[in-house]
C-alpha cells in the first residue's frame, strides 16, 4: 500500500554499485576505451599534458611577441 501511495518514489532503492558497473561497460563498449583506476590516471596525466602544452605554446607566443617589439624599437632608434 505504501508504494502505491510513494508518488516520489523515495520508497524504491536501486543498486548503484551495479548502475556504475553498467556505466563503465557502456563507456568500454561505446568508446572501446578501458576502464577503471589505470584508465582514470592516464586521461588525467593526458588533460595535464595538454595544459602543459598550452602553457609552453603561449610562453613561446609572448616571447615570440617581445622580440618583435624589440626589433621594432631598435629600428626606429
Amino acid at each position: 500500500m505504501a508504494r502505491a501511495l510513494d508518488f516520489g518514489g523515495t520508497l524504491h532503492q536501486y543498486d548503484v554499485a551495479d548502475t556504475e558497473e553498467l556505466i563503465e561497460e557502456i563507456r568500454a563498449r561505446w568508446f572501446n576505451q578501458p576502464t577503471g583506476p589505470k584508465a582514470d590516471a592516464e586521461a588525467i596525466r593526458e588533460v595535464w599534458v595538454a595544459v602543459g602544452q598550452h602553457i609552453y605554446n603561449a610562453i613561446g607566443h609572448l616571447e615570440a611577441e617581445e622580440h618583435d617589439q624589440l626589433e621594432v624599437a631598435r629600428m626606429s632608434e
